[in-house]
């Protein structure tokens, strides 16, 4: 099982790297939800992987549902392609806050919300995983902190974000 989230995730990366860049954002999946059903908003998340001094990354790795982990990466990879083609094509869209109400008022980024708690930990391993600093990235940390209600102030990037959500986390723990 690790090894297949390992695999799954190494696929989700190098299509984001290689589709999102040149613009080439494919459809990996159908139209349905996975998790959509399956999460419950009344039921608290626990956060068993993040420990006092650091990740346990396989615990981790086992508690994402692959399926809700491809969906939640390609509609937020998608939606980042759309937001990307319109800052080319209107400079003002990119300046100003036309990308972030943009971002909230999609119907990829409300899907994902509404995967509730099966969409979190995806997003924090997406996030956990990711090299870059983006807006790709600065979106999930967007959705992150919605599905969870833990809300992190002044971060100034998406390792920022990790960084303070895990000491969050372990307050409340």
């Amino acid at each position: 099982m690790k090894k297949a989230l390992a695999f799954i995730l190494s696929g989700v990366m190098v299509f984001y790297f290689t589709g999102c860049q040149n613009g080439n954002i494919g459809d990996m999946g159908n139209s349905s939800s996975p998790g959509e059903n399956s999460s419950s908003e009344s039921t608290e998340i626990t956060w068993n992987e993040i420990l006092a001094d650091g990740v346990d990354e396989e615990k981790l790795m086992e508690a994402v549902d692959t399926a809700v982990l491809e969906r939640v990466a390609a509609l937020l990879q998608e939606l980042t392609g759309e937001i990307e083609k319109r800052e080319r094509e209107d400079p003002e869209f990119a300046f100003g806050a036309g990308w972030y109400t943009y971002t909230l008022e999609s119907e990829q980024f409300q899907e994902v919300l509404e995967m509730g708690n099966a969409a979190a930990k995806p997003l924090y391993l997406i996030l956990y995983k990711s090299p870059h600093q983006g807006l790709y990235e600065y979106i999930c940390c967007m959705a992150l902190e919605r599905i969870t209600k833990v809300e992190i102030e002044d971060w100034e990037s998406a390792k920022d974000f990790i960084e303070q959500f895990g000491s969050k986390i372990l307050e409340k723990s």
